[in-house]
């Protein structure tokens, strides 16, 4: 189960990339170059941020190697990690395991948060405000907030093998989860997207003005996991 919810989570994230490409095409094709940029942008500087901080993990443990650097440097740094997790599997350090497949969930979830999320508001703000419902625009968006769904599941999943306090999830579990992943985040994604098309940069300070008062709330109380 464990390997399969890798294979799964990798699967999403490649699927998320290749619909996000072929919009970055279809914008090429038909010239809108600003959307073109913002869409590449929010591709590739994710991808980025993602390899220089699994990169840095392969060389605290001492395994950066020559391919794992190469692999890293053409942006596929999440296949090796799901290498090396796979094969620890036939490990009898259980513990080892659990926590280098944390480790691959948690740049699943910060690959979702950075590049998912901010990609999937773009798109909806570009059909909504251009009335432009280019399919394959469509199909990005709904991969974006599956991706983002999943990545949240799985890191849920992973972090609950590494708490011994807590009950392991089934794949029923997983499944309702990431169900209920996709609704909270469209709800929340769709309110964001019609508050921009409305009032324009005022998001920003709704933005600004939220995440100070999360910031301020989570230096005065202690930030508990029973969410997990």
């Amino acid at each position: 189960m464990d390997l399969l919810l890798i294979i799964l989570s990798i699967g999403s994230f490649l699927v998320d990339i290749i619909t996000d490409v072929i919009v970055i095409f279809e914008y090429y094709k038909n010239g809108h170059f600003v959307w073109l940029i913002l869409t590449t942008s929010l591709v590739c500087l994710p991808s980025l941020i993602v390899q220089i901080f699994s990169i840095r993990w392969y060389i605290i443990d001492g395994t950066a190697t020559t391919f794992v650097i190469f692999m890293h440097t053409i942006q596929l740094g999440l296949f090796t990690e799901g290498f090396r997790v796979r094969k620890s599997k036939s490990s009898s350090d259980l513990e080892k395991f659990n926590h280098q497949q944390s480790d691959i969930s948690m740049l699943r979830l910060f690959e979702s948060f950075t590049e998912s999320a901010p990609q999937l508001v773009l798109q909806l703000y570009i059909m909504i405000s251009t009335d432009d419902w280019n399919p394959w625009t469509g199909i990005s968006a709904i991969a974006s907030v599956v991706s983002l769904s999943w990545g949240i599941a799985a890191y849920s999943k992973a972090m609950r093998n590494i708490r011994p306090e807590k009950k392991r999830l089934s794949w029923w579990g997983l499944i309702f989860q990431a169900l209920w992943r996709i609704g909270m985040v469209s709800s929340r994604i769709v309110s964001m997207v019609l508050f921009a098309v409305v009032y324009g940069y005022w998001l920003i300070l709704g933005i600004a003005t939220s995440t100070s008062v999360k910031a301020t709330r989570s230096t005065t109380t202690n930030l508990s996991y029973d969410w997990i």
